[in-house]
């Protein structure tokens, strides 16, 4: 993956989703998601600030299409982009 650059987060704040575990050679893998370290805060500009199914949604609508993912890492203390193509599998 590439050098990362602050991107500004719709709404402030840093919360998103927390990034637990990417399996190999997922779609997740492939972005370059860290686990323990990431925050998936959004994806294609919605934010995911609340405890909902949200990212479930958004990512089933978006089977075999690119979206785009502002992650958080906690390591680096940086915001990046990231494009995730979600698969059926």
């Amino acid at each position: 993956m590439g050098g990362s650059q602050s991107v500004e987060i719709p709404g402030g704040g840093t919360e998103g989703y927390h990034v637990l575990r990417v399996q190999e050679n997922s779609p997740g893998h492939r972005a370059g998601l860290e686990p323990f370290f990431d925050f998936i805060v959004s994806i294609n500009n919605t934010r995911l600030n609340k405890d909902n199914d949200t990212l479930k949604d958004l990512l089933k609508a978006s089977v075999e299409k690119p979206v785009k993912m502002l992650v958080y890492s906690s390591k680096t203390l940086e915001l990046r982009e990231a494009t995730v193509t979600p698969s059926n599998l």
